[in-house]
């Protein structure tokens, strides 16, 4: 993979995004991740195009591919066909040789869409369960209507997909695996009540989400070996993960049970959910603020350089922008 170094942002298509708040900053934010050398990773939450009918989404991302901000890697969650307009989808096409879509379920027409300037291959997929992986098939099974009877419009979309990809940076093989895992806190509030959503937004327990954060690890770990993530194979995971970095100064149980092992891309903690370009729009939050729940992990065989939320106006999310580079101390990169 080429790894490019941004070139300044006076092009009219970095100054023709539109932002949700300060454009000052938000402009130096992606000023800086521009100029920085390393990969760059660009991951953005569509929301199915449901906020796009002002074509935002289309016009923040074909400015975007158009200027000397373009990502080395563009994902976007919660994508389908029609969540962006053709000329946009062409765009992109045009920009990024490689592409390829991983539907949530084998028949859902949304999912999760990478595109990428150098070649990618798939190494591995699998259906991303979220019951409790320790119980016999009728428990499982009993978990599941469980869930299902109470909150069938919701859970019905809970099954997700693990994909894990490989890639090349200047002759050196690393993988990726982006992925949106599921939400469960407005079930949990319906069926259990408000002291349970509590309990578990911050401490755990029997957790819908927490069982996907537990497969999705083990089969990172499994694919990638190394006894844990942290030793394993040059890693960058991904996406949506619907576990906030911070709510009133703590951190929940299932962010450190997702971040073991692994850096997170980004200082700070710049929210990512929900956007104020989607209040009245049905963008919703069970918080009373905005939380950081978009994330870029990696392992030790990467190293940090930078990162943003950009504040784009077009769905109920912002997407972040991160910059990493081979740890320059790895055996795998002795360069």
């Amino acid at each position: 993979m080429v790894v490019t170094m941004g070139i300044g942002l006076c092009q009219a298509n970095v100054q023709n995004l539109i932002f949700d708040g300060n454009r000052t900053l938000n402009l130096r934010h992606l000023q800086k991740v521009t100029d920085a050398q390393g990969l760059k990773i660009f991951w953005w939450n569509v929301a199915w195009g449901n906020f796009n009918a002002d074509g935002h989404v289309n016009h923040n991302l074909v400015n975007l591919v158009e200027s000397p901000s373009r990502p080395n890697l563009l994902i976007l969650g919660e994508f389908k066909y029609s969540a962006i307009s053709s000329y946009a989808l062409t765009i992109l096409q045009r920009y990024y040789p490689y592409s390829d879509f991983v539907p949530y379920t084998p028949t859902s027409d949304v999912g999760v869409m990478t595109f990428s300037l150098a070649p990618f291959n798939r190494e591995g997929l699998r259906h991303l369960d979220w019951v409790p992986p320790d119980m016999n098939k009728a428990a499982r099974d009993g978990y599941k209507q469980y869930w299902l009877h109470k909150n069938y419009n919701e859970v019905k979309h809970w099954d997700r997909t693990y994909v894990l990809y490989s890639s090349e940076i200047m002759g050196k093989k690393y993988y990726f695996s982006p992925v949106h895992l599921l939400e469960p806190w407005a079930a949990i509030n319906h069926s259990e009540g408000k002291l349970t959503l509590i309990h578990d937004m911050f401490f755990g327990g029997d957790n819908p989400l927490d069982y996907q954060i537990e497969r999705y690890r083990n089969f990172l770990t499994h694919d990638l070996g190394g006894g844990s993530l942290q030793n394993a194979e040059p890693l960058i995971a991904l996406g949506d993960f619907n576990a906030p970095k911070e709510i009133f100064l703590m951190t929940p149980k299932s962010y450190t049970a997702l971040s073991q092992g692994l850096i997170e891309a980004f200082w700070g903690n710049q929210s990512t959910f929900p956007t104020r370009y989607a209040e009245g729009k049905s963008g919703r939050s069970l918080l009373p603020m905005s939380v950081k729940i978009d994330h870029v992990f990696f392992n030790k065989k990467f190293a940090k350089v930078g990162g943003t939320a950009l504040e784009f106006t077009g769905s109920d999310h912002y997407p972040i922008y991160v910059v990493v580079k081979p740890a320059t101390s790895s055996s795998w990169w002795p360069f």
